[in-house]
């Protein structure tokens, strides 16, 4: 189980704020950041195999067709936390075709975040979409029973990012 504190305070915001712009669970948004990511939510990220860039791991065709300008800034940019998010919001939005809730739509999430994830028909990309939509519900659970709150404060950092020359401290009782 992955804490929704480790989903960065301006992540969390960004995918709310396209989340309800383009009808997408904002969940969804967070476990794809986290998953394509590794969990560093780092806005550079490029995968050489793939050839995918940024936040949101966008393959160049797929960006050029559905970029936008998430910050309003005038500039869109695949490295830009808000762009990413904001054009994988409207990637996933046009797939889906209307607006769709996490526990309702779960074939057609399990769907479209297989082709997200790659070839929709290949094994990698259906255990893609099953890992992010568990982590989507996780998100959404913890959400729920108010552990929300506790976010990393850290702009840009993350847990994984955290590290102790220490190693693991036991309470003496």
């Amino acid at each position: 189980k992955i804490p929704l504190g480790t989903v960065p305070l301006h992540i969390q915001e960004l995918c709310r704020e396209a989340a309800e712009k383009y009808g997408i669970p904002v969940e969804l948004l967070m476990a794809i950041a986290q998953r394509e990511t590794g969990g560093t939510f780092n806005p550079t990220a490029y995968n050489p195999d793939s050839g995918a860039t940024g936040l949101m791991q966008f393959m160049p065709d797929t960006w050029e067709a559905y970029k936008v300008d998430g910050d309003g800034d005038g500039v869109i940019n695949i490295y830009s936390p808000a762009d990413s998010i904001f054009s994988a919001a409207n990637y996933l939005s046009s797939l889906a075709g209307n607006k769709m809730e996490l526990k309702k739509d779960k074939e057609t999430i399990i769907s479209i975040l297989a082709q997200y994830g790659g070839n929709p028909a290949s094994n990698a990309a259906k255990e893609y979409a099953n890992n992010v939509y568990l982590t989507a519900l996780n998100f959404q659970r913890l959400d729920k029973v108010g552990l929300s709150g506790l976010v990393f404060p850290l702009k840009g950092m993350s847990l994984a990012s955290v590290s102790s020359e220490y190693g693991m401290r036991l309470h003496p009782v």
